[in-house]
This record gives C-alpha cells, structure tokens and sequence, in this order.
C-alpha cells in the first residue's frame, strides 16, 4: 500500500514538470501551434476572403492575447497603419489612457518578411504592450496581433513564440 502511494505521489510530482501538448489551428492554408494554455475564444469569417482569430492565454492572472486576420489583397502598410488607427480608437473609447505607437518599420514574423510596429497604453492603472506584423504571401495581407500586461510579458514569451515559429501559409 505505501509502495503504490509513493509510486502515485512520484507520478503526480513528475507530471508536473512534463510540459502540456499544444493544440494547433488549420484553416485556408494558413496553420500554427499554440500552447495547451492557450484557448481559441474568436473565429469567423470576414466577408468572402478574410478571416479572424483571437487567442487567450487562459488563467485569472494571464493577460496574453494573439490575434490573427488575413483578408484579400492590400499593401502591408496601409493595411498596419489602419490597424494601429483603429487600436488607438477602440482602446482609448475602452478607457485607455497613453496609447503610444512606434512607427511601422521593415521586419519579420518568423520566416516571412513584412512590417512591425509596437504601441502600449495604460488600462485601469496597468501598463500594456503589444506588437504587430504584417506581411504578404499568395495575395492575401496577414497580421498578428500579440498584446500583453506588461507585468505579464515573461509568461507569454513561450505562446508567442510558439505561435511564430510554428507559423505557416500554403
């Protein structure tokens, strides 16, 4: 009885150190992996050839964010300009006080060549960042989105990285 008792107690403890599966996302040609932490909590389509999808860190003191949308067309940008317009807009109409964005510049997303750009803003007294890529590839604009609390910023590096490095289009 004890030997099957510390044969469980050693499983549970080595279970905790074994790292999660991820969980993976695939859909026109389009796919990437995320962590078993992480949840899908939007997807639709954007009228006949776009396409959005947000993922969450998951956890009551997880701030991470991923947000994906690929659509027709467009100059890599305009389309990340319009972007950080409309970010501005909505967070600062949600209460966000000191939205400052960096101006886009030439970059990767993992092995694909576009443009980036960082902002952060403050929201109910919390410091946030975000980034966001946009490339071209097969006649569509892509562009991730990843935010974060900045006091959040070490617990999200593995999902982000994980979400770029696994990233690929068809």
């Amino acid at each position: 009885m004890k030997f099957s008792t510390l044969c469980l107690s050693f499983m549970l403890l080595l279970s905790a150190f074994i790292p999660a599966s991820a969980q993976s996302f695939s859909k026109g040609g389009v796919s990437f992996s995320f962590p078993s932490d992480w949840k899908v909590t939007e997807e639709e389509e954007v009228g006949k050839d776009g396409y959005y999808l947000s993922c969450e860190k998951e956890g009551s003191d997880a701030s991470g964010l991923a947000t994906l949308t690929w659509m027709k067309g467009g100059e890599t940008m305009e389309v990340i300009q319009a972007y950080l317009n409309n970010l501005k807009t909505d967070l600062t109409a949600k209460g966000a006080k000191s939205f400052v964005m960096v101006e886009p510049a030439p970059s990767s997303f993992g092995s694909y060549r576009g443009v980036s750009s960082s902002y952060t803003f403050s929201i109910g007294g919390l410091d946030h960042s975000g980034r966001i890529y946009c490339f071209s590839k097969g006649g569509r604009s892509y562009t991730f989105i990843f935010q974060e609390a900045v006091e959040d910023h070490k617990k999200n590096l593995a999902g982000f990285a994980k979400i770029e490095e696994t990233f690929a289009v068809k």
